[in-house]
């Protein structure tokens, strides 16, 4: 029989604040609840989330830590009305070296990899009754989020999709030393196995990647994605919006996020 698992198999907070992981690193974390139900006036109860159906998480992921991204990102930070206004727990967190956050940031991603599956496992076990996951990446996470190897073995129960924004396509292998292939590989494996929805979203005059590239790109990923009755890959291009989803194009994705968050 197998012995039942805590907290402590995933991670745990330190006397300091920090999240120990597995992995070796100890995190710099902050967890948003949603509002209260009498505030919110969506039907969310302290146990649940719409329609008390369990707790539902919401994990960020900043971009790069060497061009001086944090967890305090104002894109990530802008979303955080419309997670809430769907009933999630915001948790976002600083990576390797970034705030006060240990160890020291890779150049492959690959360790971050690795410390996000411990804090999506860790944030499962502490809230506590979840039931629905959304792991959403800007920039950089983006590449770090398409590295998470989904939630197969426990807890099953946990329904769980993803939010790749601003995917740094022109300057993937630059921001992985070269290993474009490999992250190519992990957005497939995601893709055709059609296990979790996830939603691509990408602006027009991204500083990055040109509009043509990123739409030759979603035409191949969707040529993977597998054919059924629910679609599994949804894709946001927006014309005007940059790389940083300034004025109206953040206004667009969070009417559409709000709506995507909706159907899961």
């Amino acid at each position: 029989m197998q012995s039942r698992r805590t907290t402590e198999d995933y991670g745990h907070v330190r006397e300091d604040g920090l999240l120990e992981l597995p992995t070796g690193v100890a995190l710099q974390y902050k967890v948003i609840p949603p509002p209260p139900a009498q505030s919110s006036g969506r039907g969310y109860s302290e146990t649940g989330g719409a329609g008390g159906k369990g707790k539902k998480l919401a994990v960020c992921l900043h971009p790069w830590s060497w061009l001086g991204g944090g967890m305090n990102d104002p894109v990530l930070f802008s979303l955080e009305d419309v997670l809430h206004g769907n009933g999630y727990h915001v948790l976002r967190y600083n990576s390797r070296g970034v705030g006060r956050s240990t160890g020291r940031a890779t150049f492959t991603g690959l360790e971050e990899g690795k410390d996000l599956e411990g804090v999506v496992l860790w944030g499962i076990q502490e809230l506590g009754g979840v039931s629905s996951v959304v792991i959403i990446g800007y920039s950089h996470g983006s590449l770090i989020t398409t590295l998470h190897p989904g939630l197969d073995q426990e807890p099953q129960h946990v329904k769980l999709a993803y939010v790749l924004l601003s995917y740094p396509l022109g300057p993937r292998s630059f921001l992985t030393l070269f290993k474009g292939s490999y992250y190519d590989e992990k957005l497939d494996e995601l893709i055709t196995a059609s296990k979790s929805k996830i939603l691509i979203a990408f602006g027009g005059r991204d500083e990055f990647t040109s509009f043509h590239r990123y739409k030759d790109w979603v035409k191949r990923l969707k040529s993977k994605a597998p054919v059924q009755e629910e679609e599994m890959l949804s894709v946001l291009g927006v014309p005007e919006a940059t790389h940083f989803w300034f004025n109206e194009s953040n206004d667009k994705l969070q009417v559409e996020l709000a709506r995507w968050l909706g159907s899961l």
